[in-house]
């Protein structure tokens, strides 16, 4: 196992002298490199504490970690004044240190395992500044016949797919996510028809105000399936490893009730891939399992991201059409297609409202990505049928 130690060491100044409550956590991160993974997996750790500014030190994180030795073996870093002083002021005194318990390199990028010396967070008071929206993220139902993988249990299953989706969404840095569990899901079917009986802006909030998010996201595991297809050719004995899993969720707005998402997606892995994670772990399917945990989190967090930020028409200047993402979130060549909004309808069997877009306007293609922006071309319907605000949705 590659371990890589990187132990700081912070002497928190501070007005008044303050003790720091040590502990330790494991987080995982997932990049397209090594140097991306480690990032997001520290700055999954500051997103953990609900007290710390996220928005102000992911930068700072980002150039700190630049400054990191990328070696091998047990390294003390001997750390100039200076620099001790950057690490606290980026922090706020919650990362002590981190060990890089784990790594691995895939087809799709790098996950690592960060054990991560914590210390206690000294809050600043601009948290009221950022305006991110809450997400509870509630255990998927999991049935054990819908699971046919080995010894794997629901509550690993639930366990797993659930950590993987706290990941994606805390490193798509847009939410908040507060720890709940199945009961929130009984509370909202519970209160749903009460509180949408009710037309007071009072009433409206409760829901919100027992569940402590802005969004409820539960769903169900109908299959996860790992298993081994043996053949043979010309007396040679093969076995290929089949791994997939399909899950359906819902990610309900708990102020007006409106299921702003939901779908069912089914995600598999390339039987290579499969069968190089288990013969690398003596047969163990745990790192087969975590890539597909991985996966899905990954498909539910980059639909849900794109219903409550929707990729939108910004702008229309000399026949191009500015959409108001960029970044990793839009990739050149991409096909989009544009809708428009044409209202909401309640359904009255559960009170939950549906927003409903147009049929489709016209496709476009993505010419030029920048940071904050993106710029596509027409491709079909003509640049008459696109206006400012009109919503893109990927074509498949």
């Amino acid at each position: 196992m590659l371990r890589n130690v990187l132990l700081v060491f912070i002497t928190l100044l501070l007005v008044a002298s303050l003790s720091l409550a040590s502990d330790h956590i494991l987080v995982d991160g997932f990049g397209k490199t090594r140097h991306e993974a480690i990032i997001n997996a520290l700055i999954q750790t500051v997103n953990k504490n609900e007290k710390a500014n996220e928005a102000e030190i992911e930068k700072e994180i980002d150039n700190l970690n630049t400054q990191m030795p990328n070696t091998s073996g047990s390294l003390e870093i001997a750390l100039t004044e200076n620099f001790e002083k950057e690490i606290r002021k980026i922090t706020k005194g919650l990362i002590i240190s981190y060990t890089i318990e784990n790594e691995i390199k895939h087809q799709e990028g790098y996950e690592v395992r960060l054990s991560i010396n914590l210390g206690q967070y000294q809050p600043v008071d601009e948290r009221s500044k950022l305006n991110m929206y809450k997400v509870a993220i509630v255990p998927f139902n999991v049935k054990q016949d819908a699971i046919n993988a080995g010894d794997t249990t629901t509550s690993v299953v639930k366990i797993g797919l659930e950590e993987a989706i706290k990941a994606q969404f805390t490193q798509s840095r847009k939410f908040r996510i507060v720890n709940r569990n199945e009961d929130d899901e009984a509370i909202y079917q519970s209160e749903i028809q009460k509180i949408n009986s009710s037309t007071s802006a009072e009433d409206k909030l409760k829901l919100g105000q027992k569940i402590g998010a802005d969004f409820i996201l539960t769903g169900d595991v109908l299959a996860l399936s790992i298993n081994e297809k043996k053949s043979s050719y010309y007396g040679e004995n093969f076995a290929n490893w089949r791994v997939s899993a399909t899950v359906s969720y819902r990610v309900i707005e708990l102020a007006t009730m409106e299921v702003k998402w939901s779908n069912t997606v089914t995600v598999s892995l390339p039987s290579s891939e499969a069968n190089e994670y288990i013969d690398a772990n003596n047969g163990s399917l745990l790192e087969v399992e975590n890539r597909l945990y991985h996966k899905i989190g990954k498909e539910i967090a980059d639909q849900v991201i794109g219903a409550i930020y929707p990729l939108s028409v910004l702008s229309i200047v000399d026949n191009n059409i500015y959409l108001n993402q960029g970044g990793e979130r839009v990739k050149k060549g991409s096909i989009y297609t544009i809708r428009y909004g044409i209202g909401r309808v309640e359904d009255s069997s559960t009170g939950q409202h549906t927003v409903l877009d147009s049929k489709p306007s016209a496709k476009i293609r993505v010419i030029d990505v920048m940071p904050k922006y993106s710029i596509a071309e027409v491709i079909e319907g003509g640049i008459n049928n696109i206006q400012k605000g009109d919503r893109a949705y990927l074509s498949n």
